[in-house]
């Protein structure tokens, strides 16, 4: 991709960028929601914008022409961008929710109540679909139902016989395989809801976790825990200094997960939040384990597995082995 003065783009890592929020101010919101678009450094006059397309000539045109100048574009990550966005225009702008809630009959009334008690302070729009589990059809009544845009999935689903979890996938994983919407799979309703984990992997969809978790605490005085887990270093790969990163590492160096877990404590600190930040190597499955075990928690919110298989071979999949064997309600964002 090329700049107007035919200068190659370059890609932008933004956990490396320190939020400006008066220079990303300068680009009106609506503009910048809608072109995935964030100011992001200005030296000497010149501004330095990332942007998730810069190659749409049109949207640059319109961006040069509010900015008053000709900056210089780069390519961004667009769901970073979006996150940064929403931090900066957060007060000014109010976000349009809505919750999509699937729940067996016999689980609806507490489901439905639990639902609406979360959506109060978030003014949320909730709807529902009654789930049936037997019906091959409602996977695809939910995706058609999903394309009228929802921020949330709240699940409701009933136990399953032994049978059944042995031999056919549970309708959270299936959901969670086909649809990009986050998930909130409630097993036992817990309410207040006063006290949140935070499971941070060092990807990017950490970003997502800690909007939701912010947004939540916000909106009911809850206190959050960030717990950043570093799995242990593999056998065959001890000796080779890009696998090796402990805690020690994970605290003075800018690897991914320090620079996300940093920002993350940033975050709870600007917003003048109750956080709790704890750090573990090991196991990831087996930590968060042990933390749900000792902390009284009423919700977790942890990012989705990566689709890569050979990903979650080495780093070790968390979601499903957390829906398997814990009772608290479960929000995954993705």
């Amino acid at each position: 991709m090329m700049n107007e003065d035919n200068r190659p783009t370059r890609p932008l890592f933004l956990d490396q960028v320190t939020l400006n929020p008066e220079l990303a101010r300068r680009l009106p919101p609506d503009l910048a929601f809608r072109c995935h678009t964030l100011p992001v450094a200005e030296s000497d006059g010149a501004i330095t914008v990332a942007m998730a397309n810069p190659g749409d000539l049109r949207a640059r045109n319109a961006i040069a022409a509010a900015l008053g100048t000709s900056p210089f574009f780069v390519q961004g990550d667009r769901e970073t961008i979006d996150t940064l966005l929403a931090e900066v225009w957060s007060t000014e702008i109010g976000f349009q929710t809505r919750f999509l809630v699937c729940s067996t009959q016999n689980r609806f009334e507490e489901v439905n109540d639990y639902a609406c008690r979360l959506g109060s302070l978030l003014h949320a729009e909730i709807e529902y679909l009654e789930l049936n589990e037997e019906s091959g059809f409602f996977l695809n009544n939910l995706t058609k139902k999903a394309e009228d845009g929802y921020n949330l999935i709240i699940l409701g689903a009933q136990d399953r016989p032994i049978k059944k979890r042995l031999f056919s996938r549970p309708v959270s994983e299936r959901i969670l395989s086909q649809l990009p919407i986050p998930l909130l799979v409630v097993q036992k309703t817990r309410w207040p809801l006063s006290k949140m984990l935070i499971l941070l992997r060092g990807e990017e969809g950490d970003c997502s976790t800690v909007d939701w978790g912010i947004r939540l605490a916000q909106a009911y005085n809850a206190t959050i825990t960030l717990l950043a887990i570093v799995p242990s270093i593999p056998v065959m790969y001890q000796g080779l200094k890009r696998f090796e990163v402990g805690l020690y590492e994970l605290l003075s160096t800018e690897c991914a997960l320090g620079q996300r877990l940093r920002r993350a404590a940033e975050r709870l600190v600007k917003e003048n939040l109750n956080g709790t930040l704890r750090l573990r190597q090991g196991s990831p499955e087996w930590q968060s384990r042990y933390e749900l075990s000792v902390g009284d928690y009423d919700l977790v919110i942890v990012s989705a597995d990566p689709d890569d298989w050979l990903h979650r071979y080495i780093m070790g999949g968390l979601v499903y082995p957390l829906l398997h064997w814990t009772d608290r309600p479960v929000l995954i964002a993705k």
